[in-house]
């Protein structure tokens, strides 16, 4: 994403906190993925998962975790509200902000993530490339058009403004 995300995102944690960040990359996400790459779906604030969304005959859910610590964690919960045993066509998601000089969403497949405390560096594995890639080349475009309404009113603006 580069550097000038970094600062975007950096200016956005320090005024909104942890909580509210954590809302503020999650809409982002949304407009990024239902605005820029046409995925069919709807975001959640308060249930899981996070994320719904389909494209072609593929379906996601989708939780959010966009901590600035360069480890996360995931709990069972987490696990249960994208794992979905009755529908083997879900492709549960894990969506990670990498937050640092060089930001980046990480798309990792929930099938291998256990409950815990995970090193971002050391979950790549489970990288769904392409997915990550779309996210990735999409992301900055929306911050740069959101930034100014994610500042001055934070997530809920977000969603009226672009949602």
């Amino acid at each position: 994403m580069g550097y000038q995300a970094y600062k975007q995102l950096k200016r956005l944690h320090n005024k909104h906190g942890a909580q509210e960040f954590g809302r503020i990359c999650q809409a982002l996400l949304e407009i990024s993925l239902f605005k820029e790459l046409r995925y069919d779906g709807r975001g959640r604030e308060v249930e899981r998962p996070d994320i719904q969304m389909k494209r072609a005959n593929v379906k996601y859910n989708v939780e959010v975790k966009a901590q600035k610590q360069s480890k996360f964690s995931i709990t069972q919960r987490d696990l249960d509200g994208v794992l979905d045993p009755t529908d083997e066509d879900t492709l549960p998601i894990i969506a990670v902000l990498d937050f640092g000089p060089n930001p980046r969403w990480l798309m990792l497949d929930a099938r291998h993530i256990r409950p815990g405390t995970h090193r971002k560096l050391g979950v790549q594995i489970h990288l769904i490339e392409d997915l990550s890639e779309d996210v990735n080349s999409a992301f900055p475009g929306v911050l740069e058009r959101c930034f100014e309404t994610a500042f001055k009113g934070g997530s809920a603006s977000l969603r009226s403004a672009f949602l």
